[in-house]
């Protein structure tokens, strides 16, 4: 287990919180959220886990299993996102309209997937394809209004070039927005993002992999994280709907291409996107196990492009929230 830091509290505040996290998180496969908020899953994929924290505050930090965000003020949610060479990991807080906290784990991950139901699926059963396998889990946020985004084109490392940056992320945003498939499916999803140009801004993001606090800016840049994190991810939401997100892209311990003819030890910038800005669409991770050819399977691997084609189930997933 990943350990929990909370920032303001008391010793004895400190404790409690500790204990109860230690408690809930001790039994067998936790207490699995129920809430509309905790997310929703067409099949068993990857529960979230939810505990009441009743000693956090606004402007707390959390952190665990490698994520990091702050309590937001009451009503709003903050998310955080980060995907590793072996997986992927998402962690939320939501502060209630009354100051109650709540936060919200991914269930704990075995064989790089996240654990379904027993019985769930078949021992030993083949993964479907990509345009069979109708999978998908939310985190029951979804953009309500359009994605105006910007990018932080000075960060831009040097093995490619800005306008290769740029197109790779548009791109990134479009399989996602127009729901790009080789299934023949149609796009009937009604979200949509506008490129607004280029920011001397940062993403809200810390070098150690943490959510700072919301600022009003959708940006996108390549940075410094945590060295086990291709990239990572932060969202807020109020309610039910995500009103900003931020993504970087680790470009200190790892190297990125665009074009991956003769690629070797790079990892492709539209396919480590698309992953990640799936979570700030609603999306959460599913088995890879299981789920192998879904853009929102959790590994990345050097040189590919998979996660740049949607699957059914992350079609599916996108036209159950818009």
């Amino acid at each position: 287990m990943g350990g929990f830091d909370m920032r303001h509290s008391t010793r004895r505040q400190l404790f409690g919180l500790s204990l109860t996290f230690s408690t809930v998180f001790a039994a067998a496969g936790g207490t699995t959220a129920a809430a509309a908020f905790a997310g929703q899953a067409s099949t068993p994929s990857s529960a979230m886990v939810a505990t009441a924290m009743p000693g956090l505050r606004p402007g707390d930090r959390v952190s665990l299993d490698g994520v990091s965000v702050l309590v937001p003020r009451p009503g709003h949610g903050a998310w955080g996102a980060s995907v590793k060479v072996a997986g992927s990991r998402v962690l939320g807080v939501q502060t209630g309209a009354d100051g109650s906290v709540t936060v919200y784990r991914q269930g704990v991950l075995t064989g790089h997937g996240a654990g379904g139901s027993p019985g769930s699926v078949r021992a030993g059963a083949k993964p479907l394809s990509a345009c069979s396998d109708a999978a998908y889990s939310l985190t029951g946020a979804s953009w309500r209004t359009r994605v105006d985004w910007y990018f932080k084109t000075s960060s831009t490392p040097g093995e490619i070039t800005q306008s290769d940056a740029l197109s790779a992320l548009r791109d990134a945003m479009r399989n996602l927005t127009q729901v790009n498939n080789d299934c023949g499916l149609k796009d009937t999803v009604s979200a949509n993002s506008l490129y607004m140009g280029g920011t001397i801004r940062s993403a809200n993001i810390g070098t150690g992999s943490t959510c700072s606090a919301s600022d009003g800016m959708n940006v996108v840049d390549f940075g410094n994280l945590a060295a086990t994190d291709l990239g990572y991810a932060c969202w807020w939401t109020w309610g039910r709907s995500t009103t900003e997100s931020d993504m970087r892209l680790n470009s200190t311990e790892y190297s990125w291409a665009v074009n991956l003819g003769g690629c070797v030890g790079k990892y492709s910038v539209e396919d480590v996107a698309t992953h990640e800005l799936g979570h700030t669409f609603g999306l959460k991770d599913l088995n890879e196990n299981l789920h192998p050819a879904l853009t929102m399977s959790l590994i990345m691997l050097p040189c590919q492009n998979a996660e740049t084609t949607l699957g059914l189930g992350d079609v599916r997933g996108l036209k159950a929230l818009y």
